[in-house]
């Protein structure tokens, strides 16, 4: 695997120094709902607006936390993220009177795909026509222009389950159920499941990560699992 991190987190790649983590703590990972963008538009850190479509998407997703015991949510600082994080905790508010914390973390950001934002997905084949294969080929390796590394979204995201860690470790020790929201982005969401099941990042395109999906993150022998939650069980 080629990702080498060098600062202290709680994932089972801490240069072979591991520290257990307490099966209370639950990360719920969620992709905003549908943007005005849409799928053929490279929007890493370019603002973008929910869809009528994407605020119902998130609204029928957001039923599914209802019920869970929820400390805290987090999203990156893009407004499309940010939206699909409020709209979340308006529908906790109003079924259950429970005024959960609501914050911004750029370690959830999407990655920078630097000269080939804002492009169309045609113009982008036609202008860098070489490096789109090569790129497709390969994304970790030969990314776009300007743009920023799949390893350092990796380790951004790494270093936010750290933060939760490092903040709730006391209340899982005592026994509490500590269960976190996190909205994040496609590219960001794929390579970490990509690094979570140990394969190289070259595969993190392999993974299909839709409008809305939530991924449960948990701890356990030694290191972070994840499981998609069925959504056809919420709408």
């Amino acid at each position: 695997m080629e990702l080498s991190i060098e600062y202290d987190i709680y994932t089972k790649n801490i240069r072979g120094d591991i520290m257990e983590i307490s099966n209370n703590i639950k990360i719920y990972l969620m992709r905003h709902g549908e943007t005005d963008a849409g799928n053929d538009i490279f929007v890493g850190i370019t603002d973008a607006n929910l869809t009528e479509k994407g605020i119902s998407q998130t609204k029928q997703m957001a039923k599914f936390f209802i019920d869970k015991p929820i400390k805290e949510i987090y999203s990156s600082q893009l407004k499309r993220a940010k939206h699909t994080a409020e709209i979340i905790k308006e529908v906790i508010y109003s079924n259950t009177k429970n005024d959960i914390p609501l914050y911004q973390c750029d370690l959830l950001s999407e990655m920078d795909f630097g000269e080939w934002e804002k492009m169309n997905r045609n113009d982008i084949k036609e202008k860098y026509k070489e490096l789109y294969k090569k790129w497709e080929e390969n994304p970790s390796k030969n990314t776009p222009p300007k743009a920023g590394a799949p390893k350092n979204v990796a380790k951004n995201i790494a270093r936010f389950l750290d933060k939760i860690y490092n903040k709730f470790k006391k209340d899982a020790e005592n026994g509490n159920n500590i269960d976190i929201i996190a909205v994040s982005h496609k590219t960001a969401i794929r390579i970490l499941l990509c690094y979570l099941d140990n394969k190289d990042l070259k595969y993190y395109r392999d993974y299909k990560i839709n409008e809305g999906d939530i991924f449960e993150i948990t701890h356990a022998n030694k290191g972070w699992k994840w499981k998609k939650i069925n959504t056809l069980d919420i709408i």
